[in-house]
């Protein structure tokens, strides 16, 4: 196992200021375009994405594997199906309805209203520019009704981002659970 303390040369009680100090002057020696090589600078990277995040950094001092650790958090689909699935086997009947079916739905209730939060900050960031386009402004350097209209653009924007990564976690789990079904004859 690759010891991450050791590439960034700190103590496994390093806190984090001595992650980011020790992450900072490594990544300016290592960085491929100041001659460094892109493997080593990818290892110092992995290094301090880990070891930064304290449950990650945990994840790592029991043992459990970089890559694992690194893309768990790329796939929230599984954590989507488990969260829906345990709320459903609380109150779930074995004899009665098909808890695929039930969850199927559930997923595509939460994309609906995934739906309708993209439409209504779409809708937003539109009546902004609309707002944008008919403002006019005698001294252009006082223009701060427009940089403030800017500024929510850009924050519905990133909002809207996270929105659509969301979604797209919810139809990939909608995916994933594709291929299951439930038999009710038992």
């Amino acid at each position: 196992m690759i010891d991450l303390y050791k590439i960034l040369d700190i103590s496994k009680n390093a806190v984090l200021k001595e992650i980011k100090d020790a992450y900072r002057k490594k990544s300016k020696l290592l960085h491929p375009d100041t001659g460094g090589n892109k493997e080593d600078f990818d290892l110092i990277c992995k290094a301090y994405k880990i070891l930064s995040d304290e449950g990650k950094r945990k994840r790592y001092d029991s043992g459990e594997n970089i890559d694992n650790i690194l893309n768990a958090n790329n796939d929230k689909s599984l954590s989507i199906i488990g969260t829906i699935f345990i709320q459903l086997l609380q109150n779930y009947n074995p004899d009665g309805e098909n808890i695929i079916v039930l969850l199927r739905n559930s997923i595509n209730e939460n994309i609906n209203n995934i739906n309708n939060k993209i439409n209504e900050f779409e809708r937003l960031i539109k009546k902004h520019e609309k707002f944008q386009k008919r403002l006019k402004v005698k001294n252009k350097k006082e223009n701060f009704l427009y940089k403030m209209s800017c500024s929510e653009i850009q924050t519905k924007t990133e909002i809207l981002e996270n929105i659509n990564k969301e979604k797209n976690d919810f139809k990939i789990a909608l995916d994933k659970i594709s291929s299951f079904d439930y038999d009710n004859s038992y």
